[in-house]
């Protein structure tokens, strides 16, 4: 079941992909002023959360890896690098067609910007719906698992217990019921992203820095490889502790002062 919903939601994603590329061959919108270069340092940060939230994938590697039948280093490796290049093509030929169809008039979900009565951007924001409910549960499995595990170790319960179906019951719905509160109540995509963005930077960057560090300190490894895993593991948690702390604090100034989303941001940032 798992591998189907997995299937499914990839096809749905590859759907809009497809959407967008032939929308753009088929030039039937008229582009807005298209930027070929960045005009400050400021944009490049503007792109990072984005960037962050796209590939922070790291959650959902043990569930994934635990529904393997040979989990084999090779097998895993071959999953990851294929996950990896597949969300790459799918990220940048939406990214690079969605911004040239509409220059700086693009909306932060390009879907927005196209015909709301054209039929086929209708069935893409539907894949869109389909690719997030059934990404859903493994994310929530993941989550679940964490604030389980919190609670644990801070002596609220135990692991075996007898309400476990209800307990199980109320965590799935009060994330449910807030996340939708949270969809309803945000504008855009755009404003969750900038701020989320800043979080997924602290799985893309400190904490695998820190996983560096601690193997340096815990295995046997010869001098030289230490000092490399060291300087990495350093690099790795400065570089993205200054990242994550730019971003939220950008987001949220931008949120409290009411930036705009997706365009309006873009706007303003080359205005500069």
């Amino acid at each position: 079941m798992n591998c189907i919903c997995s299937i499914v939601g990839v096809i749905a994603c590859l759907y809009v992909v497809v959407v967008v590329v032939v929308k753009f061959i088929g030039g039937s919108y008229i582009p807005g002023n298209v930027r070929t270069s960045p005009q400050n340092p400021y944009q490049f940060f503007q792109a990072v959360p984005a960037i962050f939230f796209a590939y922070q994938c790291h959650v959902s590697c043990i569930p994934v890896f635990s529904s393997l039948k040979r989990k084999t280093p090779r097998n895993w490796m071959l999953i990851v690098s294929s996950s990896i290049a597949i969300c790459f093509l799918t990220y940048t030929l939406t990214a690079i067609c969605g911004y040239l169809t509409f220059g700086d008039d693009v909306q932060s979900d390009v879907l927005q910007s196209y015909d709301a009565s054209d039929v086929s951007v209708i069935i893409a924001r539907l894949a869109i719906f389909i690719a997030m409910l059934t990404s859903y549960p493994v994310v929530h499995f993941c989550g679940r698992a964490a604030v389980t595990t919190l609670l644990m170790k801070m002596k609220l319960f135990n692991e075996i217990s007898s309400r476990e179906t209800l307990r199980r019951c109320v965590m799935t719905s009060s994330w449910f019921i807030l996340s939708l509160i949270l969809a309803l109540f945000i504008p855009t995509i755009g404003k969750a992203i900038a701020l989320v963005g800043g979080l997924a930077g602290c799985f893309i960057l400190v904490f695998p820095g820190l996983c560096f560090i601690n193997v340096a300190m815990k295995h046997e490894l010869s001098p030289s490889t230490r000092k490399l895993f060291h300087l990495v593991g350093f690099i790795f948690a400065v570089f993205g502790c200054f990242l994550f702390g730019e971003i939220t604090a950008q987001a949220i100034i931008n949120n409290i002062q009411g930036g705009g989303d997706g365009a309006d941001d873009v706007k303003s940032c080359y205005n500069r």
